[in-house]
């Protein structure tokens, strides 16, 4: 669905992504009676509330409590210098993610069908909120865009503002170590990327602990109350659990966490096996950032996947993954089936099949997700109008998702 990129269309489409948005938003609001413009205490729930009190307060850090430290400097600090109110910062990410999609369409070549599928996601809303995710979104197009066009220094740039965003080094650093190995690069210019781009990843982290310091005077605190919030290595226990009435948007993120990780062991027999390097380096990397994000969820909350579908879905290395897979040629039946095979045996782990209701709405969310590629058996013009009706739904399940947060649901 690539096409030439048009500046014009792109921005009118995002647009339109808002229109429709707010459009649904209202109608739930009017249908539901609910304020058109909530509560001040309804929009800073749970993590939008933590990085209000670093906003308004700074650091704070208890060896026997949750301490706000787990959480990166770059977007509460940014709030500070802004100025702005809890509806103003919401604002501001609304605009802020509306540009990143305006780049990530740019360097992506996207085509206005791809827009509205990257706009429709449903875990997007979090971009409306005053969470991290739209400055994370935006900082880490400049990885993508460094990585394809192999530009050390720009990806580099990326990596330190991300690493003063979220506390995702530990996986940034194995994702670009696989990416260079499986890459098609030259040795040379492999070994460079590893220790530039590590260097401004570790880099941003080291600002992070000694800002941190220098408010809290401890210098690990952000690792060390992670204990706090429930965050350890140990062996998950089964079943796997997340909190929340919203489970399915989890059980999908491990979905796309594993068969991303697939991806990336396919590229790597194609390596060992054929010599074949990856070309792509941004789908190569979106897709270890995927696999690994799962694994460290996976293997730090004890089987605990809250947060999971947020991590997964409302991040530009999704949209990234996301649209490429799209792009792929006509899937088989053999490879559709394969898909819902996996997704079975995965619901095993949720104890899913003791209830029936669990596995018929996941199974229902799932083949919902991903039902532009079953689309695809079809021909291109059939996806191409499939996807508006499919756009317009995820934007409901954005609104009712969205409210239901501003109702004080745990959503991720």
């Amino acid at each position: 669905m690539n096409t030439v990129f048009s500046a014009r269309k792109t921005i009118g489409f995002i647009l339109l992504h808002f229109a429709v948005f707010f459009c649904v938003y209202f109608i739930y609001c009017y249908a539901f009676d609910k304020p058109l413009i909530p509560a001040r205490a309804s929009v800073l729930f749970w993590d939008s509330n933590h990085y209000r009190t670093i906003c308004d307060d700074g650091y704070t850090y208890s060896t026997n409590q949750q301490s706000n430290v787990a959480f990166f400097p770059a977007f509460p600090y940014l709030w500070r210098v802004l100025h702005l109110g809890v509806h103003g910062i919401a604002l501001f990410n609304l605009l802020l993610y509306g540009v990143s999609v305006f780049i990530l369409a740019k360097i992506r070549n996207l085509s206005k069908e791809e827009i509205l599928v990257i706009c429709g996601i449903p875990s997007v809303f979090f971009m409306y909120l005053p969470y991290s995710e739209s400055l994370f979104f935006l900082v880490t197009i400049l990885i993508i865009y460094g990585l394809q066009k192999r530009n050390i220094y720009l990806s580099a740039t990326g990596f330190f503002l991300a690493s003063l965003t979220r506390s995702a080094g530990n996986i940034f650093l194995p994702a670009l170590v696989i990416m260079e190995i499986l890459s098609n690069d030259t040795l040379k210019n492999k070994i460079k990327s590893i220790l530039i781009n590590s260097a401004a990843n570790i880099a941003g982290i080291l600002v992070t602990f000694t800002f941190q310091y220098l408010i809290t005077g401890e210098f690990f605190g952000s690792v060390q109350t992670q204990i706090h919030w429930g965050h350890r290595f140990a062996i998950p226990h089964l079943p796997l659990a997340t909190f929340g009435y919203y489970y399915f948007l989890d059980v999908a993120g491990v979905y796309v966490g594993v068969i991303a990780g697939l991806i990336v062991l396919y590229a790597a027999l194609q390596k060992v096996v054929a010599r074949k390097g990856i070309e792509d380096k941004a789908f190569l990397f979106s897709a270890a950032y995927l696999a690994g994000i799962t694994l460290v969820i996976f293997l730090f909350q004890t089987g605990y996947l809250s947060s999971l579908n947020r991590y997964v879905f409302a991040t530009a290395f999704y949209a990234v993954f996301c649209i490429e897979v799209l792009r792929w040629g006509k899937p088989s039946l053999k490879d559709l089936g394969f898909i819902v095979v996996i997704f079975l045996i995965l619901l095993y782990p949720f104890n899913g099949y003791s209830h029936i209701q669990q596995v018929l709405k996941s199974l229902g969310i799932f083949l919902f997700l991903i039902s532009p590629i079953f689309v695809k058996l079809f021909g291109k013009e059939t996806l191409r109008i499939f996807i508006y009706p499919y756009y317009f739904i995820n934007v409901c399940l954005q609104v009712l998702l969205l409210q239901k947060f501003l109702d004080g649901y745990w959503i991720g």
